[in-house]
């Protein structure tokens, strides 16, 4: 049995993908669930905290239950837990989301409870890869966003995003602290409040009449598998220095309109597409294009499975 991972955010939409995936590389995996899930897995927190007590050996803690915006249930889950490296995954999901306090505690006040926690943890970890957002670069010249770029987010959520980052990057006296920021990616499982799956569950129910903003712009949209297999393979990827920074995307972008036409000729479905001036956003950009050049330096080849591969994959959920 290889090292062992501490996801948290497991019972999310990358969380439920990617501790599958670690398990079958042969890696010991921890997976942190919020609260709520493990009440709606049948789980009594406080019982499987107290049979997660430090006397167990290591290996028998495999899931531990806390909310990331209590320090002493981190702490607490942290020891539990007692991993080799840590996927920090948990967090505030919806950019859109009007709630900017609960935004602030996931992202930033959640962040800073771990990170303490693995700081002062009596076997701290090598290596913590914190999952960021492509939303901290904001608006920036054209051309591909490279990590060099200096943030400049332009909503409440990239802000949190960076302040996590320059959160984050001050443990690093303490342990390894790589920085992922993830371009737009989907799959199964992901949430119609996005865009991709809200564009597949109209195919997916043969729906008359699909209402969309822009559909003109051009964006990556990466499959979550892939997005896995990038997290899987930064566990050992070589930083150059203790505190380092990486996109995660396939460098490939294409339309909505795009993605709406390969689902109806993967379906044999067609709808019409109309346009609602509310869900439109005022200066966004044409193009966003991520580079790949530090991902690749990292891990090698990029993985980038075809848009219709991960689109038959929605279709048939």
């Amino acid at each position: 049995m290889g090292e062992r991972v501490l996801i948290t955010g497991a019972n999310g939409f990358t969380g439920r993908h990617l501790s599958p995936l670690l398990r079958e590389h042969d890696l010991e995996v921890v997976d942190w669930l919020s609260p709520r899930a493990g009440r709606e897995a049948g789980l009594s927190v406080p019982a499987l905290n107290a049979r997660n007590h430090d006397t167990m050996s290591r290996a028998a803690v495999q899931m531990v239950c806390a909310d990331i915006r209590d320090p002493d249930a981190v702490a607490n889950a942290v020891e539990q837990a007692r991993a080799d490296v840590v996927i920090h995954l948990a967090g505030a999901a919806n950019p859109m989301s009007p709630d900017r306090l609960g935004m602030l505690d996931a992202n930033v006040v959640g962040a800073d409870n771990l990170l303490g926690a693995l700081a002062r943890s009596k076997t701290p970890p090598r290596r913590v890869i914190v999952a960021s957002s492509s939303h901290v670069y904001g608006e920036q010249p054209p051309g591909d966003l490279s990590e060099a770029l200096r943030p400049n987010p332009m909503s409440f959520y990239g802000c949190s995003k960076l302040s996590m980052e320059q959160l984050a990057q001050a443990y690093a006296p303490h342990f390894d602290v790589l920085i992922a920021r993830p371009f737009n990616y989907t799959g199964r499982g992901q949430s119609d409040r996005f865009v991709v799956p809200k564009i597949v569950e109209h195919f997916r129910r043969r729906e008359a009449v699909l209402t969309m903003g822009a559909t003109d712009k051009h964006r990556d949209f990466s499959d979550v598998r892939d997005i896995c297999d990038i997290y899987a393979r930064l566990i050992d990827a070589p930083m150059s220095s203790a505190s380092d920074v990486v996109n995660l995307t396939s460098g490939t972008v294409r339309s909505l309109s795009d993605v709406i036409e390969r689902c109806a000729a993967i379906s044999g479905h067609q709808l019409d597409v109309r346009t609602d001036p509310s869900l439109l956003r005022p200066n966004d950009p044409d193009i966003i294009k991520a580079s790949t050049e530090g991902l690749r330096r990292m891990i090698g080849t990029v993985p980038a499975r075809p848009i219709d591969d991960t689109l038959r994959w929605m279709l048939a959920a």
